[in-house]
């Protein structure tokens, strides 16, 4: 009997032991399966009662490299931080804030300047890569002409002066605009009229010709008209007038301006009064039509002007 009760005894203590044992490992499991120890679990609980019961901040993972090319990317910024652009001509909501920078520049030619900036400084050159990241991710920049009312090669070339690396090249550099005081504009139309004959009176059939060949000589210009591609049977031969010559064309300078006959602004007054009353000059929208009134006669003629180079602006990105 006492045998008995010393073996339930034993038995009853290997089982205790057993279970605690499968408890430990299974718990051990659950935290191995999520990846969280003990050891783990102990730190951050620590952590948390000295800072107040707080959440602990996470300092795993993130960009470890942005602190190794700060200086870079300080520079960089700087470089394009520099560049003079322009803002859009019209402001609308998705394109209010985007600057241009002038048409004949792009993402490689401000790298390749960037990098000659940097040369004697070989710590703070970058990859193409890199640049064009930094260029697209942190700035709304652009390329090309933001003025979509203007002409795209005048606005380039204006640009070219505002952005010359030299002062030669601003000395040099100008642009001309037709339609303002920049160009002057002569009467082709009156000197042709002088000089070439009508051209119902030239020597070849302009319906029937396929190819039309001009002769310049050293005082007059022939020209002859040929039926075929493949054969030339015509004879060139000038269409001046009688002691006419090319050579000899110099066509006047216009007035800027064109007058309008006195009689249609007389009717023209007449009907504005009719629809809009005596006081049709006080309307806004036909201010155009007074100042054509009052200054019809007021022509002033061309004046030569000098060419100078653009001021630098001042809105930079």
């Amino acid at each position: 009997m006492a045998d008995l009760s010393k073996n339930i005894g034993k038995s009853s203590t290997k089982s205790g032991k057993e279970a605690r044992y499968r408890q430990r490992k299974l718990e051990k499991r659950k935290k191995t399966s999520r990846n969280v120890g003990k050891d783990r679990v102990t730190g951050i609980l620590q952590r948390s009662y000295k800072d107040g019961g707080t959440t602990a901040k996470e300092n795993r993972g993130g960009n470890h490299k942005i602190a190794r090319y700060a200086e870079k990317r300080s520079r960089l910024e700087q470089f394009i931080e520099s560049l003079e652009a322009a803002e859009t001509h019209y402001c609308r909501v998705k394109s209010s804030i985007r600057l241009y920078l002038p048409p004949e520049l792009n993402i490689v030619i401000l790298w390749k300047i960037y990098q000659e900036q940097v040369q004697d400084i070989p710590r703070l050159k970058v990859k193409q890569s890199f640049f064009r990241d930094i260029f697209k991710k942190r700035y709304n920049v652009g390329f090309g002409s933001s003025l979509k009312d203007t002409c795209s090669r005048c606005f380039e070339l204006s640009r070219k002066i505002e952005t010359a690396s030299t002062s030669q090249e601003k000395e040099h550099a100008c642009t001309y605009h037709l339609g303002d005081d920049d160009v002057e504009v002569r009467d082709w139309k009156a000197e042709v009229n002088k000089t070439l004959k009508i051209p119902d009176s030239w020597h070849l059939k302009f319906n029937l010709s396929e190819r039309f060949m001009l002769h310049r000589g050293r005082q007059n210009v022939s020209v002859q008209g040929e039926e075929n591609y493949r054969r030339e049977i015509g004879q060139p031969k000038y269409v001046t007038k009688r002691g006419k010559k090319i050579s000899e064309m110099a066509p006047t300078i216009l007035r800027r301006g064109n007058k309008v006959n006195p009689k249609k602004i007389l009717d023209v007054a007449k009907l504005f009064k009719k629809h809009f009353s005596e006081d049709w000059r006080t309307i806004d929208s036909l201010k155009y039509f007074k100042e054509i009134e009052e200054n019809n006669d007021n022509f002033v003629e061309h004046d030569n002007h000098q060419c100078v180079a653009l001021e630098e602006s001042e809105n930079f990105i």
